[in-house]
């Protein structure tokens, strides 16, 4: 009885470091940049709107916060954060002369469901994901005469990127992301309003340090 005790002890310690690296909770803490040169404009209408007028979007660099679960030996619950970049919005097409027309400071929250390649133990795990984005916009400064409002918006997301582990805590990480974000944009002064629907398609880097506990 004590030699299979003995055995069975030896075989729960030698399976707990594997089960400890499958139950792993991760913070990332870094940055985004989003690339917003894709966007779209659509809708362009109101008083004094010209032919052809278009937006153009700035990109941007802000600050990354993540938190993911292991939920399984392959598959992440992650939840994670962008602030702290700012947009700036220029005139395009036939309202090019007029230059930037306002900023804007955009925050997004991003659920995803990760699955990750490879076992758990190794250094290396490459992943993808698939979720929804939650984007707001606030600090919203017209360059202009005219007051600037801007809806917010949920999209679907993807994600896909790899993580290297340099010990059983630390990591880094790079990511790259896209979702279909959009905002309905609204222009407004004593002579009337124009809106236009901005869809802002990004492709966004992201690049983390993380620790795993």
């Amino acid at each position: 009885m004590k030699i299979a005790a003995l055995a069975l002890s030896a075989a729960v310690l030698a399976c707990s470091p594997a089960w400890a690296q499958q139950a792993r909770n991760t913070l990332d803490l870094g940055v985004l940049y989003n690339s917003n040169r894709d966007s779209l404009v659509d809708g362009f209408s109101g008083t004094g709107v010209p032919a052809q007028a278009s937006l153009d979007v700035s990109n941007s660099t802000g600050a990354l916060l993540s938190y993911e679960f292991h939920a399984l030996p392959n598959v992440g619950l992650q939840l994670s954060a962008g602030f702290g970049a700012s947009i700036t919005v220029a005139g395009a097409g036939s309202l090019a002369a007029a230059g930037s027309l306002f900023k804007a400071k955009p925050f997004s929250a991003s659920g995803f469901v990760n699955y990750h390649f490879f076992d758990p133990a190794n250094a290396l795990r490459p992943f993808v994901g698939v979720g929804a984005t939650y984007v707001s916009f606030s600090g919203i400064d017209s360059y202009t005469a005219q007051k600037v409002d801007m809806s917010n918006s949920w999209s679907v997301a993807a994600q896909a990127g790899a993580r290297y582990a340099f010990d059983r805590n630390w990591s880094i990480v790079v990511s790259l992301g896209l979702n279909w974000s959009k905002s309905d944009i609204a222009f407004s002064d004593a002579a009337g309003t124009q809106k236009a629907t901005l869809e802002f398609r990004p492709v966004i880097v992201g690049l983390a340090v993380g620790y795993s506990f």
